[in-house]
């Protein structure tokens, strides 16, 4: 699991790789506590949004996040949906077969 930071950063959205986290095969509860581990110096109370690709158990960390989220700090994420790549593709996709 990679972990990338975005942040507003003198008037510019500024990213920075954090860290790069093996797991293998795991639950969405596995993947919850890597990445606490990973973000534990970040404010949570800051999260605005969480980018993945689309397996069944993202969706199952991201649901496990958003209740925590909403729990500790009376709000919940963002969500784009599972990958933004294939948001853009299928937009793009469906713009240029519309257009002739």
């Amino acid at each position: 699991m990679d972990i990338l930071v975005r942040f507003w950063h003198n008037d510019q959205v500024a990213t920075r790789y954090l860290t790069l986290v093996f797991i293998g095969h795991a639950k969405a509860d596995d993947i919850l506590s890597a990445f606490y581990q990973c973000v534990e110096k970040l404010k949570l109370s800051k999260i605005l949004q969480i980018s993945m690709d689309g397996p069944n158990v993202n969706w199952k960390f991201f649901e496990n996040l958003q209740a925590d989220l909403k729990k500790e700090y009376s709000h919940e994420a963002l969500s784009n949906g599972s990958c933004g790549l294939h948001i853009l593709h299928n937009s793009f996709k469906y713009g240029e077969s519309s257009t002739g």
